[in-house]
């Protein structure tokens, strides 16, 4: 079995190396940095399966990070630490992208029980979404686009982008209610699922990365439309 990942960012070498005994006995993999900047290129190489992150740390801190991770499409679960005097809005660290907080100091025994609840939480979500995007037998137009659900990718001519499942999952709502707008909180509940609706923030980010990835790399037209005040739809081929 393939050991689960954890990246830990910490300036304080001290904490950092006891966070990493701890959760190494505990058959965790895991690896330390000691800013924001090499946390971000962390993720990116080492592909955690969950992030601690001190909030006060050099370069890009804690908070910044999250909201950093988030716009890069990378959804594993945080944990932040904050020292005990410290003023951090902790609703706006929810909102970038924290699923859990801990005031230092902590005790290592809940620490590691916080880590396990969110590692569970998260092998749930990946399950149910895994379970609920329907498999494609055959590719499919979504404007001037083919989307192949086989091979994970969304070609324009003889351009190729890869494909996230989310990403397949939403194009195929776009094209099954093609001429219909969809409301933020549909898109939400059918691509994310009812157990965990994440902030339209997110979404907007979501969608983002998957515009850039048909206009910008592939070149191709727009078919996300966004629709002010109410959603999204099919953009109408001119």
């Amino acid at each position: 079995m393939t050991a689960v990942k954890i990246l830990i960012a910490d300036d304080d070498l001290h904490l950092r190396q006891g966070l990493t005994n701890l959760l190494a006995k505990a058959g965790y993999l895991c690896e330390g940095v000691s800013d924001g900047q090499q946390a971000l290129d962390a993720v990116a190489r080492f592909q955690p399966d969950l992030c601690i992150f001190d909030v006060m740390m050099p370069r890009l801190n804690g908070i910044e990070l999250c909201s950093r991770l988030r716009e890069q499409h990378h959804y594993q679960p945080v944990l932040l630490l904050t020292a005990y005097d410290e003023d951090i809005d902790r609703v706006e660290g929810f909102r970038r992208g924290a699923d859990d907080y801990m005031t230092k100091p902590f005790r290592p025994a809940e620490l590691q029980a916080r880590v396990e609840a969110l590692l569970r939480r998260e092998q749930y979500l990946q399950a149910r979404q895994a379970s609920n995007v329907a498999p494609v037998a055959q590719p499919f137009p979504i404007g001037s686009l083919l989307a192949d659900g086989q091979r994970m990718q969304l070609s324009y001519g003889d351009h190729h982008q890869p494909l996230s499942p989310r990403e397949l999952k939403f194009l195929q709502l776009l094209r099954d209610s093609a001429g219909r707008v969809l409301s933020k909180d549909e898109i939400l509940d059918h691509c994310w699922g009812r157990a965990y609706l994440p902030s339209s923030r997110v979404l907007d980010q979501f969608l983002a990365v998957l515009r850039k990835k048909i206009e910008k790399k592939l070149r191709a037209p727009r078919v996300v439309e966004t629709v002010y005040g109410v959603g999204y739809r099919l953009k109408a081929e001119e």
